[in-house]
Parts: C-alpha cells; structure tokens; sequence
C-alpha cells in the first residue's frame, strides 16, 4: 500500500535537530529555502513512516540510494520538495520495486520548448506541468527501481491513459496525480 504525504512545517521544538541534520547532510552553503524544503521533504517521510507504525528520530532520516532509509529496509521511498514544501511516498519494499513522486507549484511555468523536449510522440495528452510532474516521478521510480542508472531523455518516457512505458529499459507502470489547491503531484510505481 502506497502511503503519501506532503509537509509545509516544521515542529519549533525540533529546530536544532533539523539544522543538524541539515548541516549534517547539505552543509552551511545552501540557500535557506532550499535547506526547509529539504527538512520538509524528511518530515514528510517521517509522517509516512509513522503512518505505517515505524517511528524515526530526525537524525535517523538517512536515506541510502535515495530510495531507502538506513534504518529500515522495510520501505522503498521516493521525496520530492519546492519552495516551502515537502513530500514523500512510501510503500513495503517486499511489494514495489519502485516508486517516484514530484511535486511543484502550480504556478509554474513549463516552456515549450521544454514540452517539445520531454513529450514522447504518443504521450497522453496532459497539461504540461503535469507532463514534466509525471516524467519526473518516472525517472526518479526507474532509477529506484535500478531498471536505469544514468539519466535518460524524458521523451524516452511515454505516458500512457492508464499507465507509461519505458521501452530502452523494457519498464513499465502505474502513475496517479494527486489533487491539490497549490502543487501538481505525481506520483509513480513499478510493482513486483
């Protein structure tokens, strides 16, 4: 089962631990929007994790191979942040391969010439923040799911009604956008 999950602050009384592991993970040369969205991204992965019964201090959010944490291999995950949010999606490792979730705020803008570069010629037709949403949360499942290991042309991804295909790497999946008043959410699997 899927569990997903957005975050847009912190708790005061965890501030400290926050900024060490911020330090910890970043160092002190990141942009302070970039260091909250970064923490809220972890917070909202510690709200999965505690949504499936596992609870995890703030210096225990260590991920390995971006796709899991250190101290559980219970889970595969996927994070995702912007400016002043965060989130995640976790499912049981023992039921997906991989996943993959991106969010960005609604106003932004996808130019068309971008859209030109990562729409595959029999892509789903879909506004185009949700074609970059969606190419986005795909390569971040194929990469988690180790079905590729460099980065591929989006336009290689070819989305699909009911779900994409990745033919270079023989992949395929599922995919869901999630609802909300300010982001576009995608969100991405490959079950086992």
């Amino acid at each position: 089962m899927l569990i997903f999950r957005l975050s847009q602050e912190l708790e005061a009384q965890e501030q400290e631990e926050w900024k060490n592991l911020e330090m910890q993970n970043l160092g002190n040369e990141v942009h302070p929007d970039r260091a909250l969205s970064y923490c809220l991204a972890r917070e909202a992965l510690r709200s999965c994790l505690r949504a499936s019964g596992v609870e995890v201090k703030i210096a225990e959010l260590q991920l390995i191979d971006y796709n899991r944490i250190k101290v559980t291999d219970s889970f595969t995950l996927s994070l995702s942040h912007t400016k002043k949010w965060g989130a995640a999606v976790t499912a049981p490792a023992g039921s997906y391969l991989g996943l993959g979730i991106d969010i960005e705020l609604k106003s932004r803008e996808i130019k068309s010439a971008v859209l030109n570069r990562i729409r595959h010629v029999n892509d789903h037709d879909l506004p185009p923040l949700q074609v970059w949403c969606l190419k986005e949360a795909i390569f971040k499942t194929l990469i988690n799911a180790q079905k590729i290991h460099h980065p591929v042309e989006f336009s290689t991804i070819q989305i699909n009604e009911q779900g994409w295909v990745h033919l270079d790497s023989d992949s395929s999946g599922d995919y869901q956008m999630v609802a909300h008043p300010e982001l576009e959410i995608a969100l991405s699997w490959i079950k086992i």
